[in-house]
């Protein structure tokens, strides 16, 4: 065990390090004050604090506050998220210090749950858990939500702490639910799951806050709460052609309809996790955060909009893959595994593999722009394809887990 912990030490260094790096480079390149993201959800922060509805300020060339500008078409936030999401983008900070300040708040969190994983798993995977978790959450959490100024990233890890921490820490798991529920198309699937699995009193705490947040943000920009949400669900997203949910490249194909491909997805994603959910019922399945979870974690990839910082979540089926590789007999089954688990873990370099592929097949020389339409197909019919395969991952974990289930249960004499 010493010379493990002394191993963590040695990882948690270099993690650090590293991205103390990145947060020098970040903040002398000043990508903290441009990255469009980051300035859209600040807006929203900082006029809900002075009292100004940004919602319907969505796509205007108004700008009630010259020194925070106008409200950028395309973005959109949730009503309890205008309060709630200073957590992320604080609002009464100014624009320069804000981002300065989401960036540090990505390290403490990137690090603090690096610890966390690797304390509660230590005895059952070694150092090999903490490295991938280490490795992979700096890839896609730090580089990619940072760099772009997205909080989706730090919202995927609370969601990971919550499904981790729900049975022994419930209040604080239900706050930290609350917290990624400022994004709803990352986290509605885990409130889904949560619900399912009875977990009553983490979702209270979580309903009370958010609740409370939207009502906060009412009482600010005096506007009645359910104004606020009409206004959040007829902004919508302006994303033409982008990924939609898995149904995304059907409904472009045939009727180029976002609302219909987003619509059906929702609905499927959320069957997904409900007939997951009963499947593992069926059968005797021993209750592991790993697995219980993985459902949600996948269906937040295809049920709605999503980017790749979001999906930090496929941590969960990713480590449950893990296990599998160290545990299995075979060869062939440590290759299946291991597959499975680089499957989750490199989503954003499997998918641009799959779609500059297609995109070069389908228009050799011909240059496209990153705003071309084509392109995006291309990336959205990728990513579709790329959740096709999670289900597959998906009913090879729910096999596997009644499998264990069985043996566990009935005991070879």
């Amino acid at each position: 065990m010493k010379k493990e912990n002394a191993l963590t030490s040695v990882l948690l260094a270099v993690l650090l390090l590293v991205n103390l790096c990145a947060i020098c480079i970040l903040i002398r390149r000043g990508m903290y004050a441009q990255a469009s993201d980051f300035k859209g959800q600040w807006t929203f922060c900082a006029y809900t604090l002075r009292g100004i509805d940004p919602l319907a300020l969505i796509g205007t060339t108004v700008s009630p506050i010259e020194k925070i500008g106008t409200v950028p078409a395309g973005f959109n936030t949730s009503p309890w998220g205008l309060f709630l999401g200073n957590f992320f983008y604080p609002g009464y900070l100014s624009k320069e210090v804000a981002g300065i300040y989401l960036i540090i708040l990505n390290i403490i969190i990137t690090t603090l749950f690096a610890m966390y994983v690797f304390k509660k798993f230590c005895t059952v995977q070694k150092t090999f858990t903490f490295f991938a978790v280490a490795f992979t959450v700096f890839m896609q959490n730090e580089w990619s939500a940072v760099y772009s100024g997205n909080a989706g990233g730090v919202m995927a890890l609370l969601l990971v702490f919550a499904c981790l921490s729900g049975d022994d820490y419930p209040i604080l798991s239900g706050i930290a639910l609350s917290l990624a529920m400022t994004k709803p198309q990352l986290a509605v699937p885990f409130g889904f799951a949560f619900l399912l699995q009875k977990r009553y009193k983490l979702i209270t705490v979580a309903a009370v806050i958010d609740i409370l947040s939207w009502l906060i943000a009412a009482f600010l920009t005096r506007t009645n709460p359910l104004m606020l949400l009409k206004e959040f669900v007829s902004a919508g997203v302006a994303l033409d052609m982008e990924f939609m949910g898995i149904f995304s490249p059907v409904f472009y194909w045939f009727t180029g309809s976002t609302k219909g491909a987003l619509l059906i997805s929702m609905i499927f994603g959320l069957a997904f996790v409900a007939v997951f959910h009963f499947l593992q019922k069926s059968k005797p399945v021993p209750h592991n955060s790993f697995f219980t979870f993985y459902p949600a974690c996948f269906a937040t990839v295809f049920w709605c909009y999503t980017r790749g910082y979001d999906r930090a979540v496929l941590l969960i089926p990713a480590l449950f893959c893990a296990m599998q590789v160290i545990e299995s007999k075979t060869v062939l089954q440590k290759i299946i595994w291991f597959s499975a688990s680089a499957f989750c873990l490199w989503e954003r370099l499997i998918i641009t593999v799959i779609y500059k592929g297609m995109a070069k097949i389908l228009y050799a020389g011909v240059i496209l722009s990153p705003k071309d339409n084509r392109l995006k197909l291309c990336n959205t019919f990728s990513t579709s394809l790329y959740a096709v395969f999670l289900i597959i991952i998906a009913c090879i974990i729910l096999k596997a887990a009644k499998q264990n289930s069985y043996e566990a249960n009935h005991p070879r004499t």
